[in-house]
């Protein structure tokens, strides 16, 4: 029912009792040629602080990601804008590529894509894995306090058509 019922343009990802820093990330989705992408469904989930996704304590590994505790659906709004309101992820504990929140997006006429938005402010995030996350089309949302001292980061997507680009 989350996924078939989901609200428009914003979505909060945590409870007030997680612990984390609050983040904001908006953006766009967008088809090739600029134009917005209204309705599209995009599902997001994240790590929590200490960089696990279930509550079962388990390490980053495919099973743990199956089952993530910190999640939420939205569609796009009117103007294919979206924010979500999750915590700053936990990079995986030990190793692995910079903290990162999940994203998986579909809109009609359009192919699927699965994706990551990368924390521009991680200290995994080297220049090496800078550009290898612009090459790979991941977004890296630059990190920044504003006025109001909310942390807050953009990531723009965008989706080639189902028949080709």
């Amino acid at each position: 029912l989350i996924r078939e019922f989901p609200p428009t343009g914003d979505v909060v990802l945590v409870c007030d009792s997680e612990p984390g820093e609050r983040l904001i990330v908006e953006g766009m989705v967008k088809a090739v040629n600029g134009e917005p992408i209204i309705g599209a469904l995009m599902y997001f989930y994240q790590t929590d602080a200490t960089g696990v996704y279930s509550s079962s304590g388990g390490n980053a590994t495919m099973g743990d990601s199956l089952n993530p505790r910190l999640f939420g659906y939205l569609k796009t709004d009117g103007e294919g804008k979206y924010r979500i309101t999750p915590i700053r992820p936990g990079a995986y504990p030990n190793s692995g590529p910079p903290a990162h929140i999940h994203v998986e997006i579909e809109a009609v006429g359009f192919r699927s894509r699965t994706t990551e938005i990368m924390m521009g402010d991680c200290p995994r995030l080297t220049d090496e894995a800078r550009a290898w996350a612009r090459n790979e089309g991941f977004p890296v949302a630059e990190i920044r306090r504003d006025e109001k001292r909310t942390l807050r980061g953009t990531a723009d997507f965008r989706l080639g058509l189902s028949g080709g680009e």
